[in-house]
């Protein structure tokens, strides 16, 4: 589990404007097997926080993190943007980036109260500067980092040597860019495209960037990553994506 120390309790509040910037968030439950259930880059939801603001704390039976999505999303740097972001690593990403947005949800809250709204009592725990700290203890987003800032660092300063090399590998990635062509992409391989794909199964919407490489001969297909369908995507070969 993540070092940001998701609380969870049980408890639903109705909505309730604040001010005009800053609104309650709203907490909605599906169990088990519950076809209503909305769908995520991890499965069925089971539990989400929806902060009112385009963002969504979500979890799983398996797993969970943030959907980020609107304006706050254009302000986290286009290097780190995605739409999903998974609760172990990828969620400090935007809750260093929009940091002050969900502090100004946290402070609606006392310290026991915001146990009841995803990662907000670690938001009332930790800074900015903490989070930053947490960030760029990352190789690959401290070399993200770097390479925004055109700053450099030497490797051997992270604590591990896994770190040392995410580091250097992506820092080698992004000042060396390979572009991908539709004719590289090989069986089993795992993708990600820059913008959502969306899809409606069982009348429900679904938006998935992660997909699985499937390969007949020159035919190509995509099973998205946490599902169980099977996807043709027709005009995959002009848009945009990265190999994981």
């Amino acid at each position: 589990m993540s070092n940001l120390a998701f609380d969870f309790d049980s408890d639903i509040n109705a909505p309730t404007a604040v001010s005009s910037n800053v609104l309650m968030p709203t907490l909605s439950y599906w169990p088990d097997y519950d076809k209503r259930a909305p769908n995520s880059r991890w499965g069925k939801v089971q539990r989400m926080v929806d902060y009112r603001n385009g963002i969504l704390d979500i979890s799983t039976s398996g797993h969970g993190g943030l959907k980020v999505t609107g304006e706050l999303a254009k302000k986290i740097p286009k290097h780190f943007r995605q739409t999903w972001y998974e609760e172990d690593c990828e969620c400090v990403i935007p809750v260093y980036f929009l940091y002050d947005e969900f502090k100004a949800i946290a402070d609606l809250f006392t310290y026991e109260e915001a146990g009841k709204y995803g990662l907000l009592r670690a938001i009332k725990r930790k800074s900015k500067e903490d989070f930053k700290a947490q960030l760029l203890g990352y190789g690959c987003y401290a070399a993200i980092w770097d390479y925004i800032h055109g700053l450099t660092r030497d490797a051997s300063t992270f604590e591990s040597e896994w770190e040392q090399r995410n580091y250097t590998e992506k820092m080698a990635d992004l000042q060396n860019p390979v572009k991908i062509t539709a004719a590289s992409v090989k069986d089993g391989q795992k993708i990600r495209f820059e913008s959502p794909v969306i899809f409606t199964v069982d009348n429900q919407t679904i938006e998935v960037t992660d997909f699985m490489v499937v390969k007949d001969g020159a035919t190509v297909r995509f099973k998205p990553i946490g599902h169980a369908f099977m996807a043709r995507i027709s005009n995959w070969r002009k848009m945009h994506f990265t190999v994981m």
